[in-house]
């Protein structure tokens, strides 16, 4: 999931530091969970799907490599 976040917000272009002050994490906090070190729980996907602009399950979506 951490990648399906990291993706969708470089995508938005949005910072992981504004990510952070929109969805109430520290940058710190954010960070852990964007490098894998924490996982996200539900709740955390929605604020920032919203913040993104998509729906929750696109980043709770395995994606595949094409090829």
């Amino acid at each position: 999931m951490a990648g399906n976040v990291r993706a969708e917000l470089a995508r938005a272009r949005i910072t992981q530091s504004k990510a952070a002050r929109e969805a109430g994490f520290s940058e710190s906090a954010l960070s852990k969970r964007l490098n894998g070190q924490l996982p996200f729980d539900v709740d955390q996907l929605a604020v920032l799907a919203s913040l993104i602009g998509i729906e929750p399950r696109s980043l709770m979506v395995k994606h595949d490599a094409k090829t």
